[in-house]
């Protein structure tokens, strides 16, 4: 299967949820690096404030994919104010970062 059709996929999948969800692959399939196991690391940001069960939903919908796909995504699913900006809690986190310098948006 190839990548942009992966990439596709998944912004689909998250649409399907959350139309106005922000969707942005990072790890080794962004870096262009990934092995033939890699997983698919995806950042999901949301205008709403995170729930378990709303987490719960994106990371439910994604399995179908998965299966559907036979590839493993790893959802992170995060508050858009949480995460945006010098004032977002977690911009001073490795995982912010990271996203930061190799993210690509879908």
């Amino acid at each position: 299967m190839d990548k942009p059709y992966i990439k596709k996929r998944i912004k689909a999948n998250v649409a399907e949820l959350d139309p106005d969800a922000e969707v942005i692959l990072f790890g080794s399939q962004a870096r262009g690096d990934e092995g033939s196991e890699s997983d698919w690391d995806v950042l999901i940001l949301v205008n709403d404030p995170v729930t378990f069960q709303l987490e719960q939903r994106f990371i439910e919908n994604m399995f179908e994919l998965e299966l559907e796909l036979a590839i493993a995504i790893s959802p992170f699913v995060y508050a858009r104010s949480d995460w945006k900006g010098k004032q977002g809690k977690h911009s001073i986190t490795p995982l912010y970062q990271n996203i930061s310098e190799e993210g690509v948006q879908l």
